[in-house]
């Protein structure tokens, strides 16, 4: 752990999550289901009002969290300002905070079929722009998935389930076994 020299450790995976502190300085327990901020150090960070937007019932970005939620093939990041929505590894929609709402940005190189690209808002400043670019999630893994097929990269989709299972605790609050 002092190589790696963490700003914050936040046990989990463990049945004793309150032992941690015994160890190691700057630990933080939360519990199974719990949501807390996260990233609120230097590169990683949201605003309050983003983290708002995103949490909070009834504004901008709820149904973006709510997708991501229920649909296993997808996976929130949290950048410097802005959020990735990643599929298969690759980022299917950026989110970034701008004046009044959001920018969102889906990659056109991966369309190298021509496919018709849904036609989604740039500027997010409401829940509706926000549910046009959910409803339009399925075409485009579509052409993402073609893209793949041709472009295939097993490493990032590892990378991918790998981190959604570090974090599905966070999506699902499953009953302690133990």
């Amino acid at each position: 752990m002092e190589a790696l020299n963490p700003k914050t450790v936040v046990p989990i995976h463990t049945f004793y999550p309150e032992q941690y502190g015994e160890l190691f300085p700057n630990v933080q327990v939360h519990g199974d289901g719990e949501w807390w901020a996260v990233g609120l150090s230097e590169g990683r960070a949201l605003s309050k009002e983003f983290m708002k937007d995103l949490l909070q019932p009834e504004r901008t970005l709820t149904p973006l969290l709510e997708r991501v939620k229920k649909d296993h093939t997808l996976m929130l990041a949290i950048r410097d300002g802005y959020v990735n929505i990643y599929y298969r590894g690759g980022n299917i929609l950026r989110v970034t905070e701008h004046h009044e709402g959001y920018l969102a940005f889906f990659d056109d190189n991966f369309n190298e079929s021509d496919r018709k690209i849904p036609s989604s808002p740039v500027s997010i400043i409401s829940q509706e722009d926000t549910q046009n670019w959910v409803e339009s999630f399925a075409e485009r893994k579509n052409i993402m998935d073609e893209y793949f097929s041709a472009h295939g990269k097993a490493e990032r989709e590892f990378q991918q389930l790998v981190a959604r299972e570090n974090n599905c605790h966070l999506y699902q609050v499953k009953p302690n076994t133990s």
